[in-house]
């Protein structure tokens, strides 16, 4: 399991790290379009939103996960949920 410190709340709130920090974005325009592209770890492609409402894309990205460590006796001695969004 890959661990990003980045939703980390305590984390976020000693560094200042914002949404901007998190979903990094690149847009280039490429044949008279626009292409963006956005870093978005350890979000699933499923759990990703686009809206487009009065000249705006609103972009929403869910994501959590639920880790468990056991001992050599199968009992349970880490427990951990994690879960938020993003939006931007």
């Amino acid at each position: 399991m890959k661990y990003y410190p980045m939703f980390n709340l305590f984390d976020d709130f000693f560094t200042g790290n914002t949404t901007s920090d998190v979903m990094k974005t690149d847009i280039v325009e490429k044949d008279g379009n626009y292409e963006m592209s956005m870093e978005l770890p350890g979000v699933k492609k499923e759990d990703i939103q686009m809206e487009l409402k009065d000249g705006y894309l609103k972009v929403t990205a869910t994501y959590g996960s639920n880790t468990e460590d056991k001992d050599e006796k199968g009992r349970v001695v880490r427990k951990e949920r994690v879960s938020g969004s993003y939006s931007r």
